[in-house]
């Protein structure tokens, strides 16, 4: 099956994620999705050709870019007119060999089988017809979009109503001007593009004390609530990220683990000089009122992140041990950061020490054991971890003295792995 003929939508209009990919009827009024796909791109972002009507004469442009719909890409082909032309029609074939390109016995374009098209536009100077570039993955992989040259053809039909009376005294059929399809008779014309992936980096340069909008200083105001949502995680945190004091809609709200199982924190209640550590730093010197390491092996952090993005809540045991639990992982991120277990490891929901030593079973052997500092960084997208330290503040009963406090649970808030862009 050639691609033309697998991507072909004829006569109506497919709804995909809220927006219209354009078949070959009257105008939708559909408006292009918005965002940018960050994992293919057309080479150098956007690849764009004249457009010519009547072979000559300068219309416009029509260009190709990459956009998505949530994860999903599409190539959107959009047709720009100037000097007073108008859109009334288009049609675009997008492939990876002209074989495949819809045309008579002698090599002219049917247009008319073109598989991306709009009619009765009534003069519009844009507009964008979407490819279904997962289309093409369904026989090529999507890895095999990297690196490929894409061809299209671009007709359109335009005219010029110079009189503002609505009437088009003037029609030409336009092409995106490249290469001719043949070389006699039919002037019709085809370019070409190249298709690029992008790997976004990690990019954890910056991610000590700012946090996604923290103030300067990596202090905020914090409450947690046990357990997470869904229990995902040991509890859910909300952070006061706009620094007005109180908690509202304007803040955040991430998954949170504890680090120190003999230290308390209770659920609701405000922390109000949280400080934001990134759990890729030094965190040697973290130490609590009294000199005490707050973190017995702060080095396995990076384990940690690893564990964070294997997607193991919910998850079920390869072992038969059942579905691994919040609680599973809790245990074993208390068991990668503390020097000691011993003492109640109550509030943990259903928990099995059998599947807690299967999580760590499966950290890669590559990655090093306890106290040695290794290189994992996360993915992107990925999960990465900040560790947080939150103090009690006290009035002092003496007003002329500072507040008293002490630092109490030491926590790990989840956010979302900060990535280089691929621009």
């Amino acid at each position: 099956m050639s691609h033309s003929q697998g991507l072909c939508v004829l006569g109506a209009a497919l709804a995909l994620g809220g927006w219209l990919l354009a078949g070959c009827g009257d105008h939708e009024g559909s408006a292009p999705p918005t965002g940018s796909f960050s994992q293919v791109r057309v080479t150098p972002g956007q690849t764009c050709t004249s457009l010519l009507a009547g072979q000559t004469i300068p219309a416009g442009e029509v260009c190709v870019e990459v956009i998505d719909e949530g994860d999903q890409p599409f190539l959107a082909i959009t047709y720009t007119t100037t000097d007073g032309w108008l859109l009334l029609e288009t049609h675009a074939w997008v492939g990876l060999d002209l074989a495949d390109l819809p045309a008579t016995g002698s090599g002219n374009p049917r247009v008319g089988h073109f598989p991306y098209c709009a009619s009765g536009l009534g003069g519009l100077t844009r507009h964008t017809l979407f490819v279904d570039l997962s289309l093409f993955g369904s026989e090529h992989g999507s890895p095999d979009l990297c690196e490929l040259t894409f061809l299209a053809a671009t007709h359109a039909v335009v005219g010029r109503d110079d009189n503002c009376d609505g009437r088009f005294e003037r029609t030409e059929t336009a092409w995106g001007a490249g290469p001719r399809l043949v070389e006699r008779g039919n002037w019709a014309t085809w370019f070409s593009f190249v298709m690029e992936c992008c790997e976004p980096a990690f990019d954890g340069s910056e991610y000590s004390l700012q946090v996604d909008g923290l103030n300067a200083s990596g202090q905020a105001r914090i409450q947690a609530s046990a357990p997470g949502e869904d229990l995902q995680s040991y509890f859910t945190a909300r952070l006061d990220l706009d620094g007005d004091g109180s908690l509202d809609g304007d803040d955040l709200e991430v998954p949170a683990w504890c680090l120190d199982h003999i230290r308390n924190f209770t659920a609701g209640t405000d922390w109000h000089a949280a400080i934001f550590y990134s759990s890729l730093i030094d965190l040697s010197g973290l130490e609590d009122l009294q000199h005490n390491p707050l973190l017995d092996r702060w080095q396995n952090l990076d384990l940690v992140n690893w564990i964070l993005n294997q997607g193991f809540v919910g998850r079920e045991s390869s072992l038969g041990n059942g579905p691994f639990t919040y609680g599973d992982l809790q245990v074993a991120i208390w068991t990668l950061v503390e020097s000691d277990l011993t003492g109640s490891l109550g509030g943990l929901g259903a928990w099995s020490q059998a599947r807690v030593d299967e999580i760590l079973s499966e950290v890669p052997d590559s990655l090093g054991v306890d106290l040695a500092r290794v290189d994992y960084l996360p993915p992107c997208p990925g999960l990465m971890s900040v560790v947080v330290t939150p103090r009690v503040i006290i009035p002092n009963p003496d007003p002329d003295k500072p507040s008293l406090g002490g630092y109490v649970q030491p926590l790990l808030l989840v956010l979302p792995s900060p990535c280089s862009s691929c621009e």
